[in-house]
């Protein structure tokens, strides 16, 4: 009991003893709270000078019309110090009433909080632990960026931005600035971190040129962000505030189990801790006393009052206009060094693009809808303006169904053109993308055989030695020119050679290239050629969903918005990127353009080789029908337009040489139109009375083409004799007779389905005792010497062969193909290795004699056949 008692009063006395010092302890206690608020007042004072205006005061106090709020009075340079809340003292009064209140009026002077103002560009980095879908921290980036967007003048600063959720909400009130390319918002992390690699490598290599600031806004990280990623963020957090890049990232740290991530270096991390935000330096070994409470987003009205004036000064001084790409007065530069032209501008400095030694070819990516075709005519516009036709020519090429280069071409509507083209094809056939490569490829002889004659060894020389010879600057330019190389064939294989050689040589001889595709698959036969073909293109623009061209390790193309492209003179690397803003080449000023240079085109120029690939081709309309006289020593069958630079009039001489017939072969109904073409032709080059014709319309498809020509004879006063079916056998009798057959005054039989006539020809004739196919064989092998000449129309390729016999590819020389199997015509010709694809609106013309094959486009009458069923 005794000892119960005495350990009770002891622990009484030990009770006493705590509360006397307690006691003792209240008066320090209550002078350390005083004398933290004192601090806290000396601390306001000190921020005045910073902590004011649009970097310092909080946005109840900020009034449109305050002159004390006009945009822009920060210099611009130096280090930028700004509020992102209030640092909440030990009393509590951040606490109790928090960052947002106050009533507006007395501005920050008369409020007790403690502004948390951040070094941000050109002095530190600024981390937060949670990513913008807290809207805290969506305001706190809405804050920083309204800040300095009002605070710094117009101009130095650019913002590259990520959203990881990809819902671009915390961008949404800068929409007009994204507009206006001040706000970057990439859709990948990867692409915003090359834009800002991009930049401290130029600050690197230029450390003293003049650059924007540019603020890497990351609204937080990928799901999978690590390795690669997180090595680059690091990297630019140590390099970039010496090349004015200053990094803005939420949800840093990563949060990954066991996994320890390094300090960003020069960054202040904020940490949440519960309502508030803790503020530090890792890594410094040093903390904030006060934890911050972050201020709240800025009205929607404050961010459009700074936006909309922003973004009318971006749009003027970072776009260059198509009015702006144009040199006046025009032609007035030479291209014996190079070929260049402003195509945008990059920042606010106008980019030039050139053609030389250094980048003699391009290549150009971009998705359907990027504005690679405006890309393309900003180019040419910006050429065709400052060099004349003697300085440079065009060859384009477009192998896709649009209209790229019709703005070069004349029309039905405007008979003008731009006068340095040479060669335009639209939507064009593969062989003519091939005919256009030989064409470079021969010039290129050319000019190499001048070389040696001179002594010199490049262009600009060889003007200097031979004024007198027109060696401008060829430029061909070749969209979608992945469909050349499409398939295995021999005219991918043709097309990569020539490719390569121009590619290789080409610089040498003022030959360059510009290739341009949606995308770079389906080129398989370039795979065993791509550094040595590509290679040769260091110059890379990669538009919208064109980071094809460009290294795989390069991201820079990401994300990128329309009206933007990527320029790397570096064949695509990691690295050497330029942004570029793409002006709209606008259809009037570029229509005035064409009329301007037409009118100032040299005496004698030529207007452009056409090739419209979708277009079927008429005899009345063709130059040479329109030239042909009577007085030609041979007499040439017209039967189409070869697909080939210029488009030369298809055809094939009939002569006393065996086997000068003409056989047309294919179901398709064009066939009748080409025996049509072929009779009027003849019709042209004989003077009435010294020609007789024969036709045999064996088939009612063919009444109406039968009919036309018909009277085409009639109009050039030849008499024609129209052969029905029953009386073809005895026709076919009288003719291998004979009889009075002379060269000078030859007989023309057309046969209209000949086919048809197989069963009718069969049957023994009671005069001659012979079947009508033995006539048909004998005109067929002894008619021309005697100027006889069949022209007949086959539906089908092994009738043809049965009604001929074996030696038939020997007996008729020259043949139009429509639309036979490939096989079939292997087959029946004997050429195993023959490249033909039938099509719509496409023969293929062989002629045995001559050992030549041409693809054409056949004549047809007008409005009479559906293109499809060609």
């Amino acid at each position: 009991m005794v000892a119960s008692h005495q350990r009770a009063r002891a622990r009484l006395a030990a009770m006493r003893r705590e509360l006397k010092r307690l006691r003792a302890d209240r008066a320090p206690l209550a002078d350390a709270i005083g004398q933290e608020q004192a601090v806290a007042a000396k601390i306001r004072v000190a921020a005045r000078p910073v902590a004011s205006g649009w970097l310092g005061d909080r946005w109840t106090s900020i009034s449109a019309g305050d002159p004390r709020y006009s945009l822009g009075q920060h210099p611009g340079s130096g280090r930028v110090f700004l509020r992102i809340g209030e640092i909440q003292p030990s009393g509590g009064g951040a606490q109790r009433r928090g960052p947002a209140a106050g009533t507006g009026s007395a501005g920050p002077a008369a409020d007790d909080g403690i502004p948390m103002m951040v070094p941000l560009l050109g002095a530190m980095h600024l981390a937060i632990d949670t990513g913008v879908r807290d809207k805290r921290v969506a305001g706190l980036f809405q804050g920083i960026l309204t800040r300095l967007f009002a605070a710094l003048p117009a101009g130095p600063l650019r913002v590259v931005a990520f959203d990881p959720a990809g819902l671009g909400r915390v961008w949404a009130p800068f929409r007009e600035l994204v507009d206006a390319g001040v706000i970057t918002e990439h859709a990948t992390l990867a692409g915003a971190l090359a834009e800002a690699e991009e930049q401290i490598r130029q600050g690197r290599v230029q450390p003293a040129a003049p650059r924007q600031r540019l603020l890497l806004a990351l609204g937080g990280l990928p799901a999978r962000f690590a390795g690669e990623d997180q090595s680059r963020l690091l990297a630019i957090a140590h390099a970039g505030l010496a090349a004015d890049v200053t990094v803005l990232v939420a949800e840093w740290p990563p949060k990954r189990p066991g996994a320890e991530t390094p300090a960003l270096d020069s960054t202040i991390q904020l940490t949440a801790r519960g309502p508030v935000w803790e503020a530090g330096t890792p890594g410094a070994g040093s903390a904030f006393n006060f934890p911050v409470v972050l201020d709240p987003a800025p009205p929607t009205a404050v961010i459009k009052g700074v936006c909309q004036p922003l973004a009318l000064h971006a749009r003027a001084e970072s776009e260059l206009t198509f009015a702006e790409l144009l040199a006046d007065p025009p032609w007035m530069e030479s291209s014996a060094e190079r070929l260049a032209t402003p195509i945008g501008r990059c920042g606010r400095t106008p980019h030039v693009m050139r053609f030389d030694d250094a980048t003699p070819h391009w290549m150009v990516g971009g998705r359907s809808g990027s504005g690679k075709t405006n890309f393309l005519l900003d180019v040419l516009a910006g050429l065709t303006v400052r060099y004349g036709p003697d300085q440079l020519a065009l060859y384009l090429l477009d192998f896709k169904e649009g209209v790229s280069f019709t703005e070069f071409t004349p029309t039905h509507r405007d008979p003008t053109w731009i006068p340095h083209a040479v060669a335009v094809g639209v939507e064009s056939d593969r062989e003519y993308g091939v005919a256009v490569l030989r064409a470079l490829r021969a010039e290129m002889g050319r000019r190499a055989g001048e070389m040696k004659r001179a002594g010199v060894t490049n262009l600009a020389d060889l003007r200097l030695a031979r004024p007198e010879v027109r060696l401008p600057r060829i430029l061909a330019v070749i969209d979608e020119f992945q469909v050349l190389f499409s398939g295995n064939d021999g005219v991918a294989q043709q097309a990569t050679a020539f490719l390569e050689e121009i590619a290789r040589k080409g610089r040498s001889y003022g030959v360059h290239l510009v290739l341009a595709s949606q995308t770079m698959s389906g080129i398989e036969v370039l795979y065993n050629k791509i550094e040595a073909i590509f290679g040769q293109f260091p110059m890379r623009v990669a538009l919208a969903g064109g980071g094809g061209v460009l290294d795989v390790l390069n991201k820079g193309a990401d994300g990128l918005s329309i009206g933007t492209a990527i320029v790397n003179a570096e064949g695509g690397i990691a690295g050497s990127n330029s942004q570029v803003r793409i002006p709209y080449a606008d259809p009037a000023p570029m229509a005035e353009l064409r009329h301007r240079l037409w009118e100032h085109r040299p005496r004698g120029s030529r207007q452009p080789s056409v090739f419209v690939g979708y277009a079927p081709q008429h005899l009345h309309h063709d130059p040479t029908y329109l030239r042909l006289a009577t007085d030609g020593v041979r007499k040439n069958v017209l039967v189409g337009r070869s697909v080939d630079v210029d488009s030369p009039t298809a055809s094939v001489a009939l002569d006393a040489t065996p086997g000068r017939h003409l056989a047309v072969l294919g179901p398709s109904r064009a066939g009748a139109d080409v025996l049509h073409a072929a009779v009027t032709s003849l019709a042209a080059q004989h003077a009435p009375g010294t020609a007789r014709f024969l036709l045999a319309p064996l088939v009612a498809i063919a009444d109406d083409a039968v009919a036309a020509a018909r009277e085409s004879l009639r109009n050039d006063g030849h008499d024609c004799e129209v052969v029905p079916l029953a009386s073809l056998g005895q026709t076919l009798a009288r003719l291998a007779t004979f009889t009075g057959q002379t060269p000078d005054a030859p007989t023309y039989l057309a046969i209209f389905g000949a086919d048809v006539a197989s069963p009718t020809l069969t049957a023994v004739s009671t005069e001659s005792f012979r079947p009508g196919l033995d006539h048909l064989r004998s005109v067929i092998q002894q008619g021309p010497v005697h100027g006889v000449h069949v022209l007949g129309w086959w539906r089908g390729i092994a009738r043809f062969s049965a009604d001929l016999g074996e030696s038939a590819p020997e007996d008729v020389a020259c043949v139009v193909a429509l639309n036979v199997p490939r096989n079939d015509l292997r087959n029946l010709l004997k050429v195993y290795d023959l490249d033909y694809h039938p099509r719509a609106n496409r023969a293929l013309l062989l002629d045995r004699h001559a050992d030549t094959a041409r693809l054409i486009v056949p004549f047809v009458r007008e409005g009479t056949v559906d293109e499809d069923e060609l």
